[in-house]
């Protein structure tokens, strides 16, 4: 792999996180505005997840910024610095927008680490439940829509593992990672630990998140 494209790559990637960290900070402050509502009944499980969701909101808006420039950086260096190279970060499109339901849980998933480290136990829990069921049901779907166009859509079959070589292989290992990361965020979700089951999730998202950007970056012949 050339330089170039390994910028192209780690840009692509950038901007991917980026996009669906910020996508998943609006729906979260969505779904949190949602449940505050007056006509939403107050009751002792509704209130937990309108403090899980609100809590989250918060998090990642508080993030956002950074976030934000980390993506600006990427985008500047990948029309610039690459000369234009193709967008294979909005490539296809439903990856991007259905990502951000795993990238911010896993974010959710990590800051809930860091409050299980401070003694806040009890936020700890309720945001690593949400977080880490968010990432499973997330990645789930995107696995889920990866078989079905390798299944129905000959194009794209033949594009991955026809016509560009290694691309299918990197697409195989990062489904398995995806699916490693699914696993571990709903252990992690279902027993309320964020530490250390977050981190592992988060690393199996991200490189299955590498793992398809670089497939579909070999099948476009970039």
């Amino acid at each position: 792999m050339t330089s170039s494209v390994a910028m192209q790559l780690l840009t692509a990637a950038i901007l991917t996180v980026a996009s669906q960290f910020l996508l998943g900070s609006l729906l979260f402050s969505s779904v949190a505005w949602l449940l505050g509502r007056p006509g939403i009944r107050r009751g002792g499980s509704r209130r937990r997840w309108r403090l899980a969701w609100t809590d989250a909101g918060r998090t990642l808006w508080s993030g956002a910024p950074y976030v934000a420039g980390l993506g600006a950086a990427a985008a500047v260096v990948q029309w610039l610095v690459l000369g234009g190279s193709p967008l294979i970060w909005a490539h296809p499109g439903w990856f991007l927008a259905l990502g951000a339901s795993p990238t911010a849980g896993s974010y959710v998933m990590l800051d809930a680490g860091r409050r299980e480290a401070r003694g806040r136990l009890r936020a700890a829990r309720r945001q690593v439940r949400l977080g880490g069921e968010l990432t499973f049901l997330g990645t789930s779907t995107l696995l889920v829509l990866l078989w079905s166009d390798l299944l129905l859509v000959p194009s794209f079959r033949r594009a991955l593992l026809v016509e560009s070589g290694i691309a299918g292989v990197l697409l195989l290992l990062g489904m398995i990672c995806l699916l490693c990361a699914a696993f571990v965020a709903i252990l992690a979700g279902l027993a309320g630990k964020p530490r250390p089951s977050a981190y592992f999730a988060t690393l199996f998202y991200v490189l299955g998140l590498v793992g398809v950007l670089a497939s579909t970056q070999m099948a476009l012949g970039s």
